[in-house]
């Protein structure tokens, strides 16, 4: 994909997010219309995702101070990225082949892991 989030070559055009869509209504329809995986387009989502990220980073200096109250926010990313990566792995496993987002979703893994250790220990270990 460019940078722009068109597709380079007209093989991209099969894969990738011209091909979500039809994934998505493929899995709502086995889900008896349950409304996920959300769908999206690129720049919806990279928006999002910026936005989240800068998010995050900006509350960075509050969760080194120890401050409690990031703990509840902690334990709920920690909980939809386990979540998220998991869902990765399995759908490789169940599609017999490598879907988007598995060759993150190890690293997503164990930093969600991470995450949720870190905000159940002791206020004393942590710091």
């Amino acid at each position: 994909m460019v940078g722009d989030g068109r597709c380079a070559r007209p093989p991209c055009r099969r894969r990738g997010l011209a091909r979500f869509p039809g994934v998505v209504r493929h899995i709502r329809a086995r889900l008896g219309g349950f409304p996920f995986p959300p769908t999206f387009t690129f720049w919806p989502w990279l928006i999002g995702l910026v936005v989240l990220t800068g998010t995050i980073l900006a509350l960075t200096p509050l969760a080194y101070q120890g401050r409690g109250g990031l703990r509840p926010v902690a334990l709920a990313l920690g909980a939809i990225n386990t979540g998220n990566a998991l869902l990765h792995l399995v759908g490789t496993a169940i599609a017999r082949r490598r879907v988007p987002g598995v060759l993150s979703a190890p690293v997503l893994l164990v930093s969600a892991v991470w995450l949720l250790y870190a905000a159940t220990r002791p206020e004393s270990a942590a710091a």
